[in-house]
């Protein structure tokens, strides 16, 4: 009898259970926070190490900043440097900054304009008195340790301040009358129109001169100046020992 042919018999693989243990949600949410503050840690770096290049770049240039001299590799670092200005001329120096700014703030607040031709009439009375035995500007002011956008920064402000009180003063003829009869030896060898033009600037210049003096005290009385300058000295930390 022939065999009947029986189908083969499928051969089921049994699947394995994992015996991994489950994370809790707080377990698997820890790397994605930990990535977050890796990729913050990242940026704070990098812009720390972008901060340190370019102090490195900018050390040679600035390096007086921090060590204004060194000697025989000893350095003298910039806090004794600032500390030594402070105790001998820091207050003057600081009283003529708040006095600047307090003029500056003054001509802005009042608009004062100078004109380039009045600057340029300036220039030109002061290269009229250097005359050209003694060079011209350019020299002379080399000799002092200026430029001349200095001296342009110089005669502008100066007009500025004349523009302040300038219309507060008047000079009369009586006060030339005056000036020159009582002075008439400052006089001698003028015409007399020359003797009363000299006069009147010599007047206009000693009334300004008042005039400015009481004008600034009184807008620096107004002032809200709030002075932070300790005498004597607050002690600065001693340079660290080589």
């Amino acid at each position: 009898m022939p065999r009947k042919k029986t189908a083969p018999k499928k051969i089921t693989r049994k699947t394995k259970s994992s015996s991994r243990p489950v994370s809790p949600p707080i377990m698997s949410a820890m790397p994605t926070v930990y990535l977050e503050k890796l990729k913050q840690n990242k940026i704070l770096y990098g812009a720390l190490g972008v901060g340190i290049i370019v102090l490195l770049l900018l050390a040679f240039p600035l390096r007086f900043l921090v060590v204004p001299a060194i000697i025989n590799g000893q350095p003298i670092f910039s806090w004794q440097y600032v500390g030594e200005l402070h105790k001998k001329a820091g207050e003057e120096i600081l009283t003529q900054m708040i006095n600047q700014k307090l003029l500056e703030q003054e001509i802005a607040n009042q608009g004062v304009q100078v004109t380039q031709n009045e600057i340029d009439g300036q220039v030109k009375k002061i290269e009229d008195s250097i005359g050209t035995e003694s060079g011209d500007l350019d020299a002379a002011l080399s000799l002092q340790g200026m430029k001349r956008d200095e001296l342009i920064q110089q005669i502008r402000f100066q007009l500025q301040l004349e523009k302040l009180v300038k219309g507060t003063i008047t000079v009369s003829d009586e006060d030339i009358n005056k000036e020159l009869s009582e002075n008439a030896v400052l006089y001698k060898g003028l015409s007399q129109v020359d003797a009363a033009t000299t006069a009147a600037e010599s007047l206009r210049g000693q009334k300004m001169s008042s005039a400015f003096a009481q004008w600034f005290q009184s807008i620096r009385t107004k002032a809200k100046i709030q002075n932070f300058f300790q005498s004597p000295v607050v002690p600065l930390p001693p340079a660290p020992s080589k």
